[in-house]
């Protein structure tokens, strides 16, 4: 219960009829057994899909196994059925064995090809050939070191005119620059000329101005006519040079 009325402030108070609040272990055991379900729940999927993996590994193990033992069959088998065809080739060979050459008996005692390949007439005739083979090789040459010569030239010129239109190219840039940098410095004096003109008839103003600093305002006013901001005329209060009688007709541009 509260304490009666005080000075003093109090820091805590007292529920008689609160209900009381339960212990923490009460539900320590519901979250227990929660938790070994889940612990429970996973471990027996993890161990599904472990077992699921191994028999997938041991079937493809499997399958590989029978896939070598059926390549290293036909492999066998090819060989066995190349070595029995050569086995029967060979011993076809041997069977029909042709009969052997005689031994080679000379049966003259001077030469008997080429004794006519060497007259005088034919090799006059080799001579020309060759002759006229070492003729045609030099004009060849000829020919080619022309072509060559001629397309060194025309490589020559074509880079000089390069070079030629490459160095107008450049000068006519330059000159471009020249004149826009030229202009601009003209523009720019131009400008400098005029603000110091400026400046000039301004300071030329001011002073013409103070000179009169020692007259009335009124003595001043008199030398000038109109005002030199808004060019009114001194006599000029507030009047305006529309005429009463004028009227605005809306919408239009007339005033009448």
């Amino acid at each position: 219960l509260k304490q009666s009325s005080s000075d003093e402030f109090q820091k805590s108070y007292v529920f008689d009829k609160r209900p009381a609040t339960e212990p923490p272990y009460a539900k320590q055991e519901q979250y227990s057994k929660d938790l070994e379900k889940q612990v429970s729940k996973q471990k027996t999927v993890i161990e599904a899909l472990k077992r699921e993996k191994d028999v997938l590994e041991r079937l493809e193990q499997i399958q590989l196994a029978e896939e070598l033992a059926a390549s290293r069959a036909a492999y066998l088998q090819d060989k066995a059925l190349k070595t029995y065809h050569y086995q029967r080739a060979l011993s076809e060979q041997i069977r029909c064995k042709p009969a052997q050459l005689p031994a080679a008996q000379p049966d003259s005692s001077q030469p008997i090809f080429g004794v006519n390949d060497c007259t005088v007439s034919k090799l006059q005739a080799s001579r020309r050939r060759a002759e006229g083979v070492f003729r045609d090789q030099l004009d060849a040459e000829k020919e080619k070191r022309e072509v060559a010569a001629r397309r060194h030239r025309l490589d020559r010129q074509e880079e000089q005119d390069m070079l030629e239109r490459t160095r107008r190219e450049l000068l006519e840039d330059m000159k471009i620059r020249r004149d826009v940098r030229l202009d601009g410095r003209r523009e720019l004096e131009r400008s400098w000329f005029d603000c110091a003109e400026k400046k000039r008839q301004q300071e030329a103003e001011d002073l013409e101005l103070n000179k009169d600093s020692g007259m009335l305002l009124h003595e001043q006013c008199d030398k000038y006519q109109r005002c030199q901001q808004c060019q009114r005329r001194k006599e000029n209060v507030g009047k305006s040079n529309v005429l009463k009688e004028t009227r605005y007709i809306a919408g239009s541009r007339l005033i009448v």
